[in-house]
């Protein structure tokens, strides 16, 4: 019975991904023993919006398959389903615990990553879109 190619595309990323795990294992247990067990903010950030990015690539042929009315009902749901849950997960930490509590702090992290990511995307939305000068 042949593989299909669909499978093998499977298979393929599922050997990349395993193959950039080992490789960021790597990586970081030699960023720790050189910052001597601690990792510098900067790295954890790159590491992390790395990781967030090849997630965000794995879902691309997904979003790819989708016609324009389920990826507007996704666009829609996610800006004002998800701006919405999070105004409110925001209030109800500061309800909760209090401005100064690590918990808000965190929540406000994230809600701020948002926002700014938001603003990176839209900018380069309108730039990828603006008419070219004469």
């Amino acid at each position: 019975m042949a593989v299909e190619r669909h499978q093998k595309k499977i298979w393929k990323a599922g050997g990349a991904a395993l193959l950039a795990a080992l490789v960021v294992g790597l990586a970081s247990g030699v960023v720790i023993v050189a910052g001597q067990g601690r990792v510098p903010l900067v790295v954890i950030v790159l590491a992390c919006a790395a990781l967030t990015g090849a997630a965000l690539l794995a879902t691309t042929p997904w979003w790819r398959r989708l016609d324009h009315m389920a990826r507007d009902a996704h666009l829609t749901a996610w800006y004002w389903g998800a701006s919405f849950g999070g105004g409110v997960a925001l209030l109800a930490t500061i309800a909760a615990s209090g401005v100064r509590a690590p918990l808000f702090q965190g929540a406000a992290l994230v809600f701020l990553a948002q926002v700014a990511a938001y603003g990176v995307c839209w900018l380069g939305w309108w730039a990828m879109r603006r008419p070219k000068a004469s």
